[in-house]
């Protein structure tokens, strides 16, 4: 019987095989791909949170700039809407006071006006007529009075709203009638007509502040003017919507 010897396989180590080897670099492969796209996924998810982060600053910077803004323009715009409506209503109140003091000054009066005259009973004809001519002055005054207090208040706002100097045009109104008053009470006086040259010169004078247009140069109505002429220069210019600076 013929033996024939067993072939014995080459001695090969375990990391020479071919499948080893092939599993070896795929996986070396593998771990490299998990490490990169874990770095790049890190570096994106970083790159995402500073963007936030940044996008983030600019809109609470943008919001809180807007936010001043539009505080800033409500202001201002509530001063404006305070001082215009002020404004308006003294301007016109300035032009109502030119009109009553001119129908109190009119030297045109009606025989009613001084009916109510207390004490005209007791008085010669020639005193009764004289003070019947110069009473619808004083009566005049006393019907306006609620009106002309009121507007002389006013003063003290137009003060705190526009500062130093905005209470002249009120007090010269002030004064002009303050002057009219007086006036048109000295002729009420008996001894205004007493029978001199100076009790005539004195009544004269007194007339051309009581009485518009006694002279051609009416210092009353000039004076009422320029009162309202400064009116004009101070509160005009808070009626028109003015350019806002919000920077």
């Amino acid at each position: 019987m013929l033996i024939l010897p067993l072939a014995v396989a080459p001695d090969q180590s375990f990391w020479d095989q071919p499948v080893v080897l092939a599993a070896c670099v795929t996986g070396t492969v593998a771990i490299l791909v998990l490490i990169v796209n874990a770095g790049l996924n890190t570096w994106m998810h970083q790159g995402k949170l500073h963007a936030d982060r940044e996008l983030s600053r600019e809109k609470f910077s943008f919001d809180k700039e807007s936010a001043e803004r539009k505080f800033r323009l409500d202001r201002a715009l509530d001063d404006w809407r305070r001082k215009s409506a002020f404004a308006e209503q003294e301007l016109a109140s300035f032009y109502d006071t030119a009109s009553r003091i001119s129908a109190i000054r009119s030297p045109a009066s009606f025989g009613s006006e001084s009916e109510d005259r207390i004490g005209r009973e007791n008085e010669s004809d020639i005193l009764r007529q004289q003070r019947d001519k110069y009473y619808p002055i004083v009566r005049r005054f006393r019907e306006n009075a609620e009106f002309f207090n009121a507007f002389y208040s006013k003063r003290h706002r137009a003060l705190a709203l526009f500062s130093q100097g905005a209470e002249a045009p009120y007090v010269d109104i002030w004064r002009t009638l303050s002057k009219i008053s007086v006036a048109a009470g000295m002729l009420m006086r008996e001894d205004t007509y007493a029978p001199n040259q100076a009790a005539y010169d004195h009544r004269r004078q007194m007339e051309q502040i009581i009485w518009e247009g006694m002279t051609e140069n009416d210092a009353i109505a000039q004076a009422v003017l320029d009162a309202i002429a400064a009116a004009e220069k101070i509160f005009r210019p808070a009626i028109e919507l003015p350019a806002i600076d919000l920077s």
